[in-house]
């Protein structure tokens, strides 16, 4: 697509131009879509699964869509907030008739099976419940990774996800908030009719709930904190799977150099790696500094060739008891991500997570690793 702009010789001609210049500037910079090389882009992708289309179905016929995620899970079946006015009438006050939702790992699918659990909360906050039984491929990675909690951001990058009903990524800012009502403000795009009900996120996990109301330009968004709140005072359950290893201490068997260092594997960037500097066996070890549930880890590779690698996954207790938790066999290359889930009988109270690289045609190095699991 091809742009033309008519520049008119002058001073109105040269205020015209650089009142567009900032306009489109001010639109590239904020609502621009995220790279995907940053780590808040990788996140959001990592929820997709996590991240539901809602349709609810009124009398008149006329369905109404948004999205929702999964917040908890019980007995197989996945609890799900998203926004109130998706499935009650604003109007009439009366809920949908009918509510399905799709998940990202069956897209085209609807599930039916959908109970409307709570639409209404003693304050005006957006907020509805669904549960909805697991489809076959979810596991507990999917579900949603959420802040501990969401705080004052003023000014911080926000991505939220679904529109136009799709799993789409689009960014804002945090504008202001919390306020009483535990609602706050992200500065976004227009939110098109069905974006309503997504979560919107920060690189430290989902901060909030999109509700797509507001001023020209600014979008109400519900606090993580309210939700964990309403949920705990309604007995419905809640994920506390959390990232346990950033910016904790790590040691590693040896180190090629300053710049290559362990503590890189966690600090958050793909873009500064841990290199033994010479070949398996070698090994690299995070402490939790507390006993912890593992759940899953997530592993960015480092190779410069690409082959066959093997990896052995390590648990410590606090009395210095190891535990093999998992093993890793395949081909690999450089920048492949690599998912294992832990066996719940060999997860529970790991105070430190060893990763130990058996083979592999490169020096053995990771760019990152992420250790999810429950504090104990």
């Amino acid at each position: 697509m091809k742009m033309f702009v008519r520049i008119s010789r002058g001073p109105r001609g040269s205020s015209l131009l650089f009142i567009f210049l900032s306009w489109l500037s001010l639109c590239l910079s904020i609502y621009a879509r995220p790279t995907g090389q940053s780590p808040i882009y990788q996140l959001a992708k990592d929820l997709f699964d996590s991240v539901v289309r809602v349709e609810a179905i009124y009398p008149n016929g006329k369905p109404e869509t948004g999205f929702g995620f999964i917040v908890g899970e019980r007995d197989n079946q996945l609890f799900i907030v998203t926004a109130n006015h998706i499935v009650r009438n604003e109007k009439s006050n009366s809920p949908a008739t009918r509510v399905r939702v799709m998940f990202h790992t069956e897209k085209g699918i609807w599930n039916e099976e959908v109970k409307l659990l709570e639409t209404r909360y003693p304050m005006p906050n957006d907020l509805a419940v669904l549960r909805v039984n697991a489809p076959k491929k979810f596991t507990l990675r999917h579900i949603s990774r959420l802040a501990i909690e969401s705080g004052d951001l003023a000014g911080t990058s926000v991505l939220y996800i679904g529109s136009q009903g799709e799993w789409n990524i689009l960014s804002g800012k945090f504008n202001r908030g919390p306020d009483k009502d535990s609602l706050f403000r992200v500065e976004t795009g227009a939110i098109e009719p069905g974006g309503s009900g997504g979560p919107v996120l920060t690189n430290t996990g989902v901060i909030g709930m999109i509700l797509g109301k507001g001023a020209a330009g600014i979008a109400e968004a519900l606090s993580i904190d309210f939700i964990r709140e309403a949920f705990k005072n309604w007995g419905h359950p809640w994920s506390d799977i959390q990232l346990l290893s950033r910016n904790k201490p790590v040691k590693a068997s040896q180190v090629k150099s300053e710049s290559e260092a362990a503590r890189n594997v966690n600090d958050g960037s793909n873009d500064t790696p841990w290199n033994a500097g010479g070949p398996p066996p070698n090994w690299i070890e995070i402490d939790l500094q507390e006993d912890c549930t593992i759940h899953y880890l997530k592993l960015l590779t480092a190779q410069s060739r690409e082959g066959e690698t093997n990896h052995v996954i390590d648990g410590f207790r606090a009395d210095g008891r190891k535990i093999e938790m998992a093993t890793l066999n395949g081909y690999t290359w450089n920048n492949k991500e690599l998912t294992v889930e832990i066996p719940e009988d060999r997860g529970h109270d790991i105070r430190k997570v060893r990763i130990t690289t058996m083979s592999s045609p490169s020096w053995v190095a990771w760019r990152e690793i992420e250790i999810y699991g429950r504090k104990r």
